[in-house]
């Protein structure tokens, strides 16, 4: 498994733990907003929906960094709830690989369009889709759901996140998480999603010697002592 997904899963938990701590939230009640409107407004990042158009090839969004001012763009044609993943991922950019040093950035989603993008700007892209999944739902909101009845559908309204990307959530959240193997997390994420049922998450959290439930809520009130 990649390190840096790894890490990255790590450190963007740690961020929105931290978060909902300072805010003094109950973690169901944490949504993507909270923290992304105050990112932009701290940051002074500007949000802006008039998308750049290169030839016959439209962007999902692009963040752009021009000396010390940075600004999103993202496209308004896009569903809601893939709208919502977009701010996040660009978000992510701005969190994790804006440098400090460098007078002039971009960073382009061009997701239907892979060839696009180099071996590294690959990695970078996967690793902003995986921070913007844990924004929008942190494993301790993650933990909490899985405790109760909610469907899936109702646990995405929720958050405001497509399908795709709650299955998603789950894919990665069974592996990196659970460790459990890929065909078991897509076949764990499809099983919650059609029936709602949250077994086999429970046993690979919490039976079988499994500390990673406890792991969660500890890292979760711990996160509090590592802030600046």
């Amino acid at each position: 498994m990649n390190d840096a997904i790894e890490i990255r899963y790590s450190l963007t938990n740690l961020l929105i733990n931290q978060y909902i701590l300072k805010h003094n939230l109950e973690p169901v009640d944490f949504t993507f907003d909270l923290f992304v409107n105050d990112y932009l407004e701290k940051e002074n990042i500007t949000l802006d929906k008039n998308i750049p158009v290169t030839e016959e090839d439209f962007f999902l969004a692009v963040t752009v960094k021009k000396g010390k001012r940075i600004r999103i763009f993202i496209n308004p044609k896009m569903s809601k709830n893939r709208f919502n993943f977009s701010i996040c991922h660009e978000v992510s950019h701005c969190y994790y690989d804006v440098s400090k040093t460098e007078v002039s950035q971009t960073f382009f989603n061009m997701e239907e369009n892979p060839t696009y993008y180099t071996e590294d700007e690959l990695l970078t892209e996967e690793l902003a889709n995986l921070s913007a999944s844990i924004i929008m739902l942190p494993d301790i909101s993650l933990l909490k759901n899985l405790y109760t009845t909610k469907s899936f559908y109702s646990i995405a309204e929720e958050y405001g996140m497509s399908r795709s990307a709650l299955w998603r959530r789950l894919v990665n959240f069974g592996k990196l998480k659970c460790g459990m193997p890929e065909e078991l997390a897509q076949s764990s994420a499809t099983r919650l999603q059609t029936t709602g049922n949250r077994e086999i998450y429970h046993k690979f959290m919490s039976t079988w010697g499994s500390t990673v439930e406890k792991q969660i809520i500890l890292d979760f009130e711990n996160s509090i002592l590592e802030m600046d």
